[in-house]
């Protein structure tokens, strides 16, 4: 029942879109915003909460905009942003966060937002969604393997000596995905995001605390105007909802990486406030 409301929803706002489409139109001056980071770390969430505003065009990861979960190309980034009546358009080439410097000078009035989540509530999504992916994997690039694949674009000397190091025939697929959370969340470090302005991570645990308030804060720094619909299906239950698997040593790991990106999140946001006030 719930899947088939979600359905109807998504077909009423597209059809209010189309029809707003009509009478508006921004070409060829839209915003472009890439949503980056790990997947199951509430970034259709945070489409959602985008697309629920008629100012933004969204493309997700099954959208034209993307052949076999990959970006299609920069031409066709520039082709539709230029296209587009939309105010803004949104992107989420999760796959290519790699790229994300790349992304961010194909066009002006370009931003990312770098998605990230408590490493122990993304395994449990991502091993219910996946299974052992991650291992499977990661087992391959620490034999030297699949180098060619999207999970291995981006990663530095340094992250493959790190993948070495780990016995996977004996990690769970738990703590295969714990790995594979830290390697993707350091692609905002190996690609200098640290110092680019114009990329806000928001933690998911924050955006489903705080919507109103972190919608507001997302809206604000993209130059968009905040609509209260925005959040109205946001909600908080799936923090902390089941047990972590995680081993203590996995956990100490990924944790300094998870507060690095959350005090970049909340300077940020302070400045963003400090220029409004």
């Amino acid at each position: 029942m719930r899947d088939m409301a979600a359905f109807f929803d998504r077909n009423r706002l597209a059809y209010k879109k189309r029809l707003w489409r009509l009478f508006h139109n921004y070409s060829p001056n839209a915003t472009t915003i890439y949503i980056l980071g790990a997947q199951r770390s509430g970034t259709t969430l945070l489409l959602d909460c985008l697309e629920r505003s008629m100012d933004f065009e969204v493309f997700g990861e099954t959208s034209q905009a993307m052949l076999n979960y990959r970006i299609r190309s920069d031409d066709f980034i520039r082709q539709t942003v230029r296209d587009s009546h939309h105010k803004f358009v949104v992107f989420k080439p999760l796959t290519d966060s790699h790229r994300a410097g790349d992304f961010l000078n194909l066009l002006p009035r370009s931003f990312g937002i770098w998605a990230f989540r408590r490493v122990e509530d993304r395994v449990n999504s991502a091993v219910a969604k996946f299974g052992d992916h991650n291992l499977q994997v990661l087992t391959q690039l620490a034999r030297g393997e699949g180098i060619e694949k999207w999970q291995a674009q981006g990663l530095t000397e340094s992250d493959f000596q790190f993948i070495r190091g780990f016995d996977y025939s004996t990690m769970s697929p738990h703590g295969a995905a714990a790995l594979f959370w830290y390697l993707r969340n350091s692609l905002f470090f190996n690609c200098g995001l640290q110092a680019v302005e114009n990329v806000l991570p928001i933690a998911y645990e924050d955006l489903v605390a705080s919507p109103m308030t972190m919608l507001q804060n997302i809206c604000q720094f993209v130059g968009a105007e905040y609509r209260s619909d925005m959040v109205s299906r946001v909600h908080a239950q799936s923090v902390g909802r089941a047990k972590s698997n995680l081993p203590s040593e996995i956990v100490d790991i990924c944790q300094p990486l998870y507060d690095r990106l959350h005090r970049i999140q909340m300077e940020r946001l302070s400045r963003l406030r400090s220029a409004s006030s």
